[in-house]
């Protein structure tokens, strides 16, 4: 990740330096993990830091060592909070999540439905953009047949699609299945990642763009 300090050889050196400082890691050696009986032992292959390369060996499963872990003498806790008694547990409450009532009106009479996936099977170019992948490729609004001839539209033309204080251009696709008074648009992930890596926001992720229904209209170009 770039960080120059960061001098450790292997993953050993990294969690026995964590067992030093965090005291309920204190029993969570790297060497008691490999050794465990059950029953992973290293591949003998030259230059790959252990735990790299493991094979499982007969007699018993490796559940490794459950937090917190205090000394070298303990096996963890495998229940945590058992020791409570009842008036001290946690009572959990099931959450009643409120649907979202998002409608339309005369100056936005469509709703649109945002999605993302890994892959989709059509025409895009990938450039190199300050050493960096950037995907091109139309942005497809798929609108209903209703809709379509409601507001003028064929098939394969360009439209503004405008919501509150956003505005975004698409390419339209007339598509039965689409159901009739929304329109909506799949992005890829890929496009995300690389929205991301462009990103000067300290924390890029707090700032991804919610999939949200909202209220639009169209405009043809």
């Amino acid at each position: 990740m770039g960080f120059s300090t960061f001098d450790y050889h292997c993953a050993a050196q990294v969690l026995n330096e964590i067992s030093n400082v965090i005291p309920f890691y204190a029993g969570i050696k790297y060497e008691r993990l490999v050794s465990k009986e059950g029953l992973l032992q290293p591949v003998g292959v030259p230059n790959f830091p252990i735990p790299s390369q493991l094979i499982p060996t007969p007699g018993g499963q490796n559940n490794g060592i459950q937090w917190p872990c205090f000394s070298e003498t303990e096996e963890g806790m495998p229940t945590l909070y058992s020791h409570f008694d009842e008036q001290a547990k946690l009572l959990i409450q099931p959450l009643n999540m409120g649907e979202s009532k998002t409608s339309v009106n005369k100056e936005f009479p469509l709703l649109f439905i945002p999605g993302r996936v890994l892959h989709e099977s059509r025409e895009l170019s990938i450039d190199l953009v300050d050493n960096k992948n950037q995907i091109r490729r139309d942005a497809i609004l798929n609108v209903n047949p209703e809709d379509a001839k409601r507001f003028g539209l064929e098939d394969s033309v360009f439209v503004q699609l405008n919501s509150l204080g956003t505005q975004a251009t698409f390419k339209t696709r007339i598509m039965p299945d689409v159901l009739a008074g929304t329109v909506s648009s799949t992005s890829l992930f890929g496009e995300l990642i690389t929205d991301l890596e462009k990103s000067s926001e300290p924390n890029p992720m707090a700032n991804v763009p919610r999939l949200k229904i909202e209220q639009v209209n169209i405009t043809k170009i």
